[in-house]
C-alpha cells in the first residue's frame, strides 16, 4: 500500500502497476476551482524498490498512455493532491482511444455522481490476465485488459460500477453502456470490496 496526499494505491510489484486506488471526495472539494496542471509531470515512485517500479522509459514509444488510475481532476482541489497523482505508481498502460475517450467520460460521470450525492468513496483499477498479461517496456509493465470504477455513496450505502475494455477503438461517450453490478467487478478483479 502506498499512501499519497489524499488517496491510497494498492500496487503490485509483480505487475508494476496499481491493482486499485481509493479516495474519498466531497461535493465541496469537487466544486473548488481546479488547480493548474502546468507544472505537473509524471515521475517514478521512489518509495518502491527500483526493480519493481514503473519507469518513464517503459512508456516511451509504447503506443500507450500513462493512464491515471486516480484521476488528476478528481484531486484538483489542491495543487499538492493533484501533483501526487502523477506518480507512475498511479498509472497503468491504456490505449489512447480508451484513456482519452470513454474512460475520460467515465471519470467525469463518477465526479458528477459524487457531487450530486454530496460525497463518495471511489475505487478504480485494472483487470489483468492472471496467467499471461500483455506487457510493455524494458521493465515489462502489465497492461490491463479492462478498467473498472466503483462509486460508493456512504449515506445511502449504494454503489455504481463501470467495467470498460481497454481496447484501441472508439467506444463512444456513454459510460452507462458499461455499467455493471459490484459483484461483476469483484468477480473480474478477484477483489472483495467491503463497502
Amino acid at each position: 500500500m502506498i499512501h499519497k496526499e489524499r488517496y491510497d494505491i494498492c500496487y503490485s510489484y509483480k505487475l508494476k502497476a496499481p491493482l486499485w486506488t481509493r479516495f474519498y471526495i466531497t461535493k465541496a472539494e469537487l466544486e473548488k476551482k481546479p488547480a493548474s496542471r502546468d507544472d505537473d509531470k509524471f515521475y517514478e515512485e521512489t518509495s518502491i524498490p527500483a526493480k519493481y517500479r514503473a519507469k518513464l522509459a517503459d512508456y516511451r514509444s509504447s503506443g500507450y498512455d500513462r493512464g491515471h488510475v486516480t484521476s488528476s481532476r478528481s484531486m484538483a482541489f489542491t495543487n499538492k493532491a493533484q501533483a501526487s497523482t502523477y506518480t507512475l505508481a498511479n498509472c497503468q498502460p491504456e490505449y489512447p482511444e480508451h484513456n482519452r475517450g470513454i474512460w475520460r467520460y467515465t471519470e467525469t460521470l463518477a465526479r458528477k455522481l459524487a457531487s450530486k450525492a454530496g460525497e463518495a468513496v471511489i475505487y478504480t483499477g485494472g483487470v489483468f490476465d492472471p496467467i499471461n498479461p500483455k506487457r510493455i517496456g524494458p521493465g515489462r509493465i502489465a497492461v490491463p485488459a479492462k478498467t473498472y470504477k466503483i462509486v460508493y455513496f456512504p449515506k445511502s450505502r449504494e454503489s455504481v460500477g463501470f467495467l470498460v475494455p481497454n481496447i484501441p477503438e472508439d467506444q463512444g461517450k456513454k459510460p452507462s453502456k458499461f455499467r455493471v453490478e459490484l459483484k461483476d467487478i469483484e468477480k473480474e478483479s478477484g477483489f472483495k470490496f467491503n463497502l
